[in-house]
């Protein structure tokens, strides 16, 4: 079941669990970084929160400046449109940045078939991995379906995507010395190891999943 607040301003309803934002229901698409400092600020919602304590929760990896936080409020300010006009971030030089757009906490109701569809997804990706551990052709060509199932369902997650690359990959792996291989299987293990590393920056496996199918394709 999914974890996390569901956090309601204006027409967006965001997913803090998910790392998932929607405005009247459709998703909106913005970078890992800008979902994390959303969320951080969202649930902080009317505290002025100092530069350097954001940069320390969102960037704490990798050393940036005030200059990557203030770009990173200009895009999720032009990301988010309020019906009012109103900016819902609010920037107060040498002091810091501030949700100031209202809040409200959702209860969260997962129906009986959302339930079943995450079951399912789990299933699937515990099914996926069991075949690529026995590394056959017939094998691959099952987690290759079961983790299309999963990232059918879940698309925000990562794991999915690196099984789905890397079953994708194996698939070529598998033709590589034929006649024609499946260069076709290997362009879609690349979308999808690219896809698991901008969900998710620090996940080791993802970088490790988009390595091996870099070289393959430096192969083609």
């Amino acid at each position: 079941m999914a974890t996390g607040d569901l956090l309601s301003f204006g027409p967006y309803l965001l997913d803090t669990g998910a790392r998932r934002l929607t405005r009247d229901g459709e998703h909106v698409r913005i970078g890992s970084r800008h979902i994390q400092l959303l969320c951080y600020l969202v649930e902080r919602a009317g505290e002025l929160v100092a530069k350097e304590t954001l940069i320390q929760a969102i960037w704490s990896d990798v050393a940036v400046t005030t200059a990557s936080l203030d770009q990173a409020v200009y895009l999720l300010r032009r990301a988010l449109p309020m019906p009012s006009g109103d900016e819902c971030i609010e920037t107060h030089p040498r002091r810091g940045i501030r949700f100031s757009a209202p809040v409200v906490r959702k209860a969260r109701r997962d129906s009986d078939d959302s339930l079943a569809a995450i079951l399912s997804a789990h299933l699937a990706w515990t099914e996926g991995r069991a075949a690529l551990e026995r590394f056959e052709a017939g094998a691959v060509g099952c987690a290759r379906a079961a983790f299309e199932r999963v990232v059918a369902h879940i698309p925000e997650q990562a794991s999915a995507h690196v099984g789905l690359a890397n079953a994708c990959a194996l698939q070529f792996e598998m033709t590589r010395t034929d006649a024609e291989p499946d260069v076709a299987a290997l362009k879609v293990a690349l979308t999808h190891a690219l896809e698991a590393r901008r969900l998710d920056p620090r996940y080791g496996e993802a970088w490790a999943t988009l390595g091996f199918v870099l070289e393959r394709v430096s192969w083609c």
